[in-house]
């Protein structure tokens, strides 16, 4: 008696073929268990600091970057688990990593003691820029490293932050009168023009990045700034680029998605792979943001809520944007040799941590009217 043929097996089902399963229950649980070991490691890491917030000018801006990693995360999970909120979450998170850009410039600027020290330095090293084939600095070869050079790299990195800022009122609002298109480059949509007009700012920004660096690397090298700079750069930069390579994958037919799912599907397995790689992100902080870095004042008492609220505070971002793009700026350091006082005589605010809301562009304005009294302050 011969056997009856097995049944044959069952197709898996279409909402799997179209990898909605990143929104049901496999997809969640196991992003919703990466957001829950980045979050934990962050804290961990951000309790170490305010319990140790002795270098307050320095730990907030580490803190800032060091947060990068659980707002990505839990931001990309929510749009995960809620597809109709997906486009807005998505777009608050991206306005995140422009202050972070901020941030990072501002703690590698305080870890050298400031804007006026750093140009002291380079004044008195008769610092030149390094040419660089592969970084495009060598048509700064002839540059002068002075005040001048710096605050166009602070404006360089900044205006990512206002350019951010204008793109996603404009995302919101196109959406919102169904003229976004997200993914369809099309002359009568918004989305065409946001990726021509981002792309070109964030490679500005990171070119000023870039330029600051290697302007700055002798007096960085104590700090282990590579580290600092790849994470950053990558989780920016690599993010960015992989939601546009997925989207062109999804055009091309390569991702398995019908077409009315084609763009849910796409910010879906953005979100999936962002929720994982944050797992990555918040261990490598502990490497690249250790307490270690920021000694500080040992003896000083420190106060959980008080580092907290320190930490949020951004009125010192406003002020700083708001002093480098004034018309009233001067150049606060461009005096000349034989005028030029001994390190500290008359820039002791570069070595001197902020008060609660104090910002950069508070020792600015104390070393140009020390300027301007000297006589020799040149406006920009």
């Amino acid at each position: 008696m011969s056997s009856s043929p097995p049944p044959p097996v069952p197709p898996p089902p279409e909402s799997y073929n179209d990898l909605e399963w990143l929104r049901q229950a496999p997809g969640l649980i196991s992003a919703g268990i990466s957001v829950t070991i980045t979050v934990l490691l962050t804290s961990i890491l951000i309790y170490q600091h305010l319990s140790a917030y002795h270098a307050p000018k320095l730990q907030r801006h580490a803190l800032r970057v060091v947060l990068m990693t659980p707002v990505y995360a839990v931001d990309s999970y929510i749009s995960l688990s809620f597809e109709e909120v997906a486009f807005y979450f998505d777009t608050l998170r991206d306005v995140y990593e422009a202050y972070v850009i901020y941030n990072f410039v501002a703690l590698f600027l305080a870890y050298m003691g400031g804007a006026s020290e750093l140009v002291d330095r380079w004044r008195q090293d008769d610092r030149r820029m390094p040419v660089s084939y592969f970084w495009s600095t060598c048509c700064l070869a002839n540059c002068h490293l002075n005040g001048v050079f710096l605050r166009r790299c602070l404006q360089g990195v900044l205006q990512f932050m206002v350019v951010k800022l204008i793109l996603t009122v404009g995302a919101i609002v196109t959406f919102a009168v169904g003229r976004y298109d997200d993914g369809q480059f099309k002359f009568d949509a918004f989305y065409l023009y946001e990726v021509i007009i981002y792309n070109i700012s964030i490679c500005v920004a990171l070119y000023a990045l870039v330029v600051f660096y290697f302007a700055s690397q002798p007096y960085l090298a104590p700090f282990h700034p590579v580290l600092k700079f790849v994470l950053v750069k990558s989780i920016i930069f690599v993010t960015w680029w992989q939601g546009e390579i997925i989207a062109i994958l999804g055009r091309a037919g390569i991702i398995n998605a019908s077409e009315d799912n084609l763009a849910s599907t796409v910010v879906a397995l953005q979100d999936y792979l962002i929720c994982h790689e944050c797992v990555i992100a918040a261990v490598l902080n502990f490497k690249a943001f250790p307490t270690s870095d920021f000694k500080g004042d040992q003896t000083a008492k420190t106060n959980l809520w008080k580092g907290i609220r320190h930490a949020v505070d951004v009125r010192d971002v406003i002020a700083d944007t708001a002093n480098n793009f004034s018309s009233q700026y001067r150049d606060f350091v461009q005096m000349q040799d034989d005028d030029m006082p001994t390190p500290g005589q008359v820039f002791p605010m570069a070595i001197t941590a902020p008060t609660k809301g104090e910002s950069m562009a508070a020792p600015l304005k104390e070393i140009d009217s020390l300027s301007k009294r000297s006589g020799n302050a040149a406006n920009i």
